[in-house]
């Protein structure tokens, strides 16, 4: 009895389900409107959720992702907040005081 055939196609198979999670984490991070969970991974890589958690690297990649789009937002907040001069800002603080 001789296992290699089914240890051959085990191989294909869990590489194709390797590339299917790397190229759906890659869709995830590029895609803001796409929420960073399991859920989301599993349905856009075609497997099941637990293959996610029984992995463990895709679990980690999304805690990673979805790290990096909250530093992204933080850093848009203080980009924002710094476009405006000291002279604007003194002004809007002005029109605030005169409406309250």
């Amino acid at each position: 009895m001789n296992g290699t055939p089914y240890d051959k196609k085990n191989v294909e198979s869990f590489d194709a389900v390797t590339f299917n999670l790397t190229e759906a984490l890659k869709r995830i991070e590029k895609d803001l409107s796409l929420p960073v969970n399991v859920t989301t991974l599993a349905k856009l890589a075609d497997v099941h959720r637990n293959t996610i958690y029984h992995r463990g690297w895709p679990k980690n990649e999304l805690t990673r992702i979805k790290a990096a789009r909250e530093q992204a937002k933080k850093d848009q907040a203080v980009a924002k907040a710094d476009t405006k001069s000291p002279e604007e800002l003194l002004e809007l603080s002005r029109l605030e005081i005169m409406y309250w």
